[in-house]
């Protein structure tokens, strides 16, 4: 008998050893229904995406409240996906004062508070932009402030330009002034204000993202200041700027942009050459 006991236990610790390295185990954790696995307090983060994903498919009202909940996870990809999820199904206008609420909480983590501003920015709702508009200017963390104005420029509404432009204008920290310009080269509005400041700032990367941004809305009547940044100190700048020019399709930049294709700066040098060719019969004396 003992000798069969013993048997029998290394016959379970060898069937539970193949059933581990077979994969198999993940059938055990995926055998609920998926909304009662929308709890950050019993599942990771790989657990609760795979449920968002499966309840997609029919956007049970029930996972309302506990999807607004994951805005504030410390994943950012959790909460975006939530507040995804929750825009999809017409629940952004619900969900936004209780993400804001954690936006705006000092007692919370800042990787909650980043999270639940992304989060903000999925929701696309006009609601948004005033507790983004407010974390951007007056959040003690500066990775909130940044994530604060790339939430601004996913709204994708005009209204959110203001508080970008204080941001750029305001902030001492490089990393939120380029975020705050980046996310203005997202917003189709008419008025370059905040970018003319930019494209002059005292830090390289943020006159790269400014550059790209006056391309990216073709503002050509910053056509001069992109000009003058191709002899910019930081190659990177020089380039950023000469592919915005290309972005311009105005006869006018052929010029400086033929001159500095011999640029001692090769990568300025190498976009001037792209925009060249891109624009074409634009510039078609070009050789």
């Amino acid at each position: 008998m003992r000798a069969y006991g013993l048997f029998s236990k290394v016959m379970l610790s060898i069937v539970l050893f193949v059933f581990v390295l077979s994969g198999m185990w993940p059938l055990v954790l995926f055998a609920e229904d998926p909304l009662d696995r929308l709890d950050p307090n019993l599942y990771g983060t790989d657990t609760l995406l795979h449920s968002m994903y499966e309840l997609e498919a029919y956007q049970p009202p029930q996972a309302v409240d506990r999807l607004i909940a994951l805005i504030g996870h410390s994943d950012m990809d959790v909460a975006r996906t939530a507040a995804r999820m929750l825009r999809r199904m017409g629940r952004a206008s619900t969900a936004t004062n209780p993400a804001a609420q954690i936006l705006r909480d000092p007692n919370r983590s800042v990787s909650s508070r980043s999270s639940a501003a992304m989060g903000l920015g999925e929701l696309r709702h006009p609601g948004a932009v005033e507790p983004l508009g407010h974390a951007l200017k007056n959040d003690n963390e500066e990775i909130v402030r940044m994530h604060a104005a790339y939430a601004l420029g996913e709204l994708c509404l005009g209204q959110a330009a203001d508080a970008l432009v204080v941001g750029i204008r305001e902030d001492s920290s490089p990393l939120v002034r380029g975020a705050a310009v980046h996310a203005l080269g997202n917003l189709w509005i008419t008025s370059s204000q905040g970018l003319e400041e930019a494209i002059l700032d005292s830090d390289a990367g943020v006159r790269v993202e400014a550059a790209w941004a006056i391309g990216r809305r073709k503002l050509t009547g910053l056509q001069v200041l992109l000009v003058a940044a191709l002899n910019d100190t930081d190659c990177r700048v020089g380039a950023a700027s000469a592919w915005a020019l290309g972005k311009l399709e105005n006869h006018a930049v052929c010029e400086p942009l033929t001159q500095i294709v011999e640029s001692s700066c090769r990568l300025t040098g190498q976009a001037a050459r792209w925009s060249l060719q891109q624009l074409g019969p634009v510039c078609s004396g070009w050789n």
